[in-house]
C-alpha cells in the first residue's frame, strides 16, 4: 500500500514539475515575443520599416547606436531609481543630488539624439551623445576631487571607445588624449585660480561609490561593444546577402527569370562532364522565334517583352522534369536535356518544345500566333567537341528556318502560279 502511494506521490511530482516547466516556457515565449515585437516596433518609428531601410552600413550603425541609447537609458532608469532609493547610509544627500542630476542630463541628452535620429539626421545624433559622455565624465571627475584621486577616474575609458565604435579610430584616439588633458587642465585651473570646484565623493559609504562607478563603467562599456559587435555580425550579414543576391542577377535573366548565358554555359559543362562519366547523352536545343522583329515593330517592345515573359513561362514544365532552361538573348533561348535514348527521343522533345511554344498569345485582344525554329545536338554521340554544342545546335536550327523559309516561298510561287490560269491572261 505504502508502495503505491509512494508511486502515486512521485507521479505527481514529475507532472507537477513538467506543468511547471511547460508554463515557464510558455510565458518565456510568450514575453520574448512580446519584447521583440515592441523592439521592433519602435525601430521602425525612429528608421522606417525594414522594406524601407536599405542593408547599408551607414543603417545598421543607426541601428546598432539606437539600440545602444535604448539600453543606456534603460540603465541609467534604473540607475536613477537605485539613487534615489538608497538611503544616507550608502550615500549623502549632495552625492545623490550631483548622481541624479548628470543621469538626468544624459536621458535629456538622449531624447534630443533620438529626436535627430527620427528625423534622419544620425551624425547630429551621434555627435550630441558624445559630447554628453565627454561632459559627464569630466564633470564626474571633477566633482570627485580630479583626476588623479577621483572614485570616478575610470569612467575616463568610457569616451574612446565610444568614438572608437561609433566613429572613426582616430577620433577614438583624439578623445583618448583629450579627456585627461582636459581633466588635469581644470583641476590646475582650479587649484591655481581657487575656483571653489566641491568635492562632492561621498564618505558614507566609500565601497558603494566604487561599485556604482565600476557598475557604469562595466555596463557602458558592455553596451557599447555588444552595440559595435550587433552592427557588424548585421552588416556581415547584409554582405553575404547582397553577394548572394548579386551572384543570383549575374546569373537569371533580368526579364524572364531563367538562367541567362553565362549561366546555361556553366551547366552545360557539368551535363557533359556527367555524360561522360555515366556514359549517358545529352541534347542542347537551341530555339529561335520566326519573325520576332516585326512583332517588336508592329505592337511595339513592351508586348515582344511580354511574349517573352509568355514564353518563358510555357518552358517552365520542362525545367521541373529536370531539363535545363535558359534565355541566351534578345529572342534566343536554350534547353539541355540528359538520358536521352536516341536522336529521335530527342527529335520528340524538339515538337514538344514547339508545341508548347506555338499556343496563340492573346494580343489586344486577339489571337496571335508566334512560330519559332529549333536546333538539337547530341552529345557525346554527335563526335562534337563540348565547347561546340551550342555553335552547333544553333547552326541546326538556322538550316531549319532557312529550310522552312525555301519551302514557304516555293508554295507561295506555286499557289500564284494555280492562281493565274490561261483563260485569265487571254481575256487581258
Amino acid at each position: 500500500m505504502s508502495q503505491e502511494i509512494s508511486k502515486i506521490v512521485d507521479s505527481t511530482t514529475v507532472q507537477a514539475t513538467n506543468l511547471r516547466g511547460t508554463l515557464f516556457y510558455s510565458i518565456n515565449q510568450k514575453w520574448s515575443r512580446s519584447f521583440h515585437a515592441k523592439k521592433t516596433q519602435i525601430e521602425a518609428w525612429f528608421l522606417g520599416d525594414k522594406q524601407d531601410r536599405k542593408n547599408s552600413e551607414k543603417d545598421l550603425t543607426n541601428l546598432s547606436f539606437l539600440r545602444l541609447l535604448m539600453g543606456v537609458s534603460g540603465f541609467l532608469i534604473a540607475l536613477a531609481t537605485l539613487i534615489l532609493a538608497v538611503g544616507d547610509s550608502f550615500l549623502d544627500r549632495t552625492s545623490r543630488v550631483a548622481i541624479f542630476s548628470l543621469t538626468s542630463f544624459f536621458l535629456i541628452s538622449i531624447i534630443a539624439a533620438l529626436r535627430f535620429l527620427k528625423a534622419h539626421k544620425d551624425s547630429q545624433a551621434r555627435n550630441i551623445i558624445a559630447i554628453t559622455i565627454f561632459v559627464t565624465v569630466v564633470s564626474a571627475i571633477q566633482l570627485t576631487g580630479g583626476l588623479q584621486s577621483s572614485v570616478a577616474a575610470p569612467m575616463i575609458l568610457v569616451v574612446p571607445v565610444f568614438h572608437f565604435c561609433f566613429f572613426t579610430t582616430k577620433r577614438a584616439f583624439t578623445a583618448a588624449i583629450c579627456v585627461p588633458i582636459v581633466s588635469y587642465s581644470l583641476s590646475a585651473i582650479n587649484t591655481e585660480y581657487k575656483l571653489g570646484i566641491p568635492n562632492i565623493t561621498s564618505q558614507a559609504n566609500p565601497e558603494f561609490n566604487s561599485a556604482i562607478v565600476l557598475a557604469c563603467l562595466y555596463v557602458a562599456i558592455i553596451l557599447t561593444l555588444f552595440s559595435l559587435l550587433s552592427g557588424n555580425a548585421m552588416l556581415r550579414t547584409a554582405l553575404r546577402n547582397e553577394k548572394r543576391q548579386l551572384q543570383r542577377l549575374a546569373n537569371l535573366d533580368h526579364l524572364t527569370g531563367l538562367a541567362n548565358g553565362r549561366m546555361f554555359r556553366q551547366r552545360l559543362d557539368s551535363y557533359c562532364e556527367q555524360a561522360e562519366k555515366a556514359g549517358r547523352q545529352i541534347a542542347v536545343f537551341y530555339l529561335d522565334l520566326d519573325d520576332f522583329k516585326s512583332l517588336n515593330d508592329k505592337f511595339g517592345h513592351e508586348v515582344g517583352d511580354e511574349i517573352l515573359i509568355s514564353i518563358a513561362k510555357r518552358l517552365q514544365p520542362f525545367s521541373k522534369i529536370g531539363y535545363f532552361t535558359a534565355r541566351l538573348g534578345g529572342d534566343e533561348f536554350a534547353i539541355v536535356a540528359d538520358n536521352i535514348l536516341h536522336e529521335a527521343h530527342a527529335a520528340e522533345i524538339s515538337l514538344n518544345i514547339l508545341h508548347a511554344i506555338q499556343a496563340p498569345f492573346r494580343i489586344n485582344g486577339n489571337d496571335t500566333h508566334v512560330t519559332a525554329s529549333i536546333g538539337q545536338c547530341l552529345y557525346p554521340s554527335s563526335g562534337i567537341d563540348r565547347h561546340a554544342l551550342l555553335a552547333t545546335s544553333d547552326l541546326a536550327m538556322y538550316q531549319q528556318k532557312n529550310a522552312r523559309r525555301h519551302l514557304k516561298e516555293r508554295s507561295s510561287v506555286s499557289q500564284v502560279k494555280q492562281n493565274v490560269s490561261p483563260n485569265s491572261v487571254t481575256g487581258n
